[in-house]
């Protein structure tokens, strides 16, 4: 008797188990995964590729700054690589050379490139980074001399959009 209890209690709880996992409830239920697991096609994972390039024959005054990309909706934009090569700049040097990260209004976040001089007046800037844009933020490029004489410059910049739920 003790057996027969045992055996109709398992069948009983398999039975109840198995309707609360499936969607309908019984044996009719079609396959698929649960509704709390999001389904994304494969194609969306795979990365982007970003790059820009630009130049310029001229600047004047102390520098310059370029808006490279607004990242657009359900895109992440992920920076790996920058360089720069800037010329005439003169003898009071070169300040700064910096990717900017953030908000098109708001907080940002700034990374500075790492520079050698090649030549009087002449910088060339370039190293591996690591920088996330998200939706809706702006990538920018800047760099200041210490003079007010101006010069000419090349900028690239290559990374990779992902997808951004």
């Amino acid at each position: 008797m003790n057996t027969l209890f045992k055996s109709i209690s398992s069948m009983v709880a398999v039975t109840v188990v198995a309707s609360a996992l499936l969607p309908s409830g019984g044996a009719n239920a079609q396959p698929g995964p649960p509704a709390h697991v999001p389904i994304v096609s494969a194609a969306s994972l795979v990365p982007e590729p970003f790059q820009f390039g630009t130049s310029s024959t001229g600047f004047s005054g102390t520098g310059t700054e370029i808006n490279i990309v607004t990242v657009p909706a359900g895109k992440l934009l992920v920076v790996e690589y920058a360089s720069v090569t800037i010329h005439g700049i003169g003898s009071g040097g070169l300040s700064s050379v910096t990717l900017q990260t953030g908000a098109v209004s708001g907080s940002a976040v700034y990374n500075q490139l790492a520079c050698n001089q090649i030549g009087s007046g002449s910088y060339a800037c370039a190293g591996p980074t690591k920088q996330y844009v998200l939706a809706g933020e702006r990538l920018t490029f800047s760099f200041a001399t210490s003079a007010d004489i101006g010069g000419s410059f090349r900028f690239f910049v290559s990374g990779y959009y992902a997808h951004s739920p």
